[in-house]
């Protein structure tokens, strides 16, 4: 349900600037300047709601009185692509740019940071009280999903996972039993590791401190190679998936 009820202006800072995209809307859209955008089942574009793509904030409104007869037949233009954005965020702090905060929508105008929602882009800094500065990277630009996915290579060894290597594709070979210590569940809500075993030995995952993994103090992965471990943040503790 859209809940803009008025023009935003998300004050774009140069830096990454957006690209202009003309979607095809739905027949009962009506967003106002700024609003989240997504595409419903049809592909025809709307306010965004909870759990769709993001494709970008309308540049223009579309005014109820501009009544369409038909899905497409009008035209939604978009700020997309990889660019900055200063959105409403409740409480965000230096804390969350340090992490680099993942930022999800759940509705047009409405934005968190703790794993509610469509992924939106990750916080970069604070322009102001509850407003934050913010990397936005449209869905078509979120390789597997992620909003900043990437890979690297681990090193045969025991070791502590730090925020860095949150939604990336963690390679291990390890040539014994490896124990991986996760960071702090709370720094990292709504994120996640994937971690590819290319050794035939397991892999064990511990939360830091008394967090736990599956409930247990630790949680094993599988020990044959090509094996993944998928781990992710519930804010108080981790889960396999």
């Amino acid at each position: 349900m859209p809940v803009a009820t008025a023009n935003k202006d998300r004050q774009i800072p140069m830096g990454g600037i957006p690209q202009l995209r003309r979607l095809s809307a739905e027949i009962n859209a009506n967003p106002f300047v700024g609003s989240a955008i997504s595409p419903a089942a049809d592909g025809h574009s709307h306010e965004l709601l909870t759990g769709e793509a993001f494709q970008g904030f309308a540049r223009e409104q579309i005014r109820t009185a501009e009544v369409a007869t038909a899905d497409g037949e009008r035209k939604l233009e978009v700020d997309a692509g990889f660019f900055l954005a200063n959105l409403p965020l409740t409480g965000v702090a230096q804390d969350d740019v340090a992490h680099r905060r993942v930022v999800y929508a759940s509705d047009d105008n409405t934005f968190n940071m703790i794993g509610s929602g469509s992924p939106v882009g990750v916080v970069v800094g604070v322009a102001g009280t509850d407003l934050g500065t913010v990397m936005c990277r449209t869905a078509d630009l979120q390789p597997n999903g992620g909003p900043f996915n990437g890979f690297e290579t681990l090193a045969d060894a025991g070791a502590t996972l730090t925020t860095s290597q949150l939604d990336k594709v963690l390679s291990i070979t390890p040539t014994a039993g490896r124990t991986l210590v996760l960071p702090i569940a709370a720094d990292c809500t709504g994120r996640c590791f994937i971690i590819v075993t290319l050794g035939a030995f397991a892999i064990t995952a511990d939360g830091s401190g008394a967090e736990t993994v599956n409930g247990t103090a630790t949680f094993a992965g599988g020990a044959t190679v090509g094996s993944v471990l998928r781990l992710i943040s519930t804010g108080t503790a981790w889960v396999s998936c």
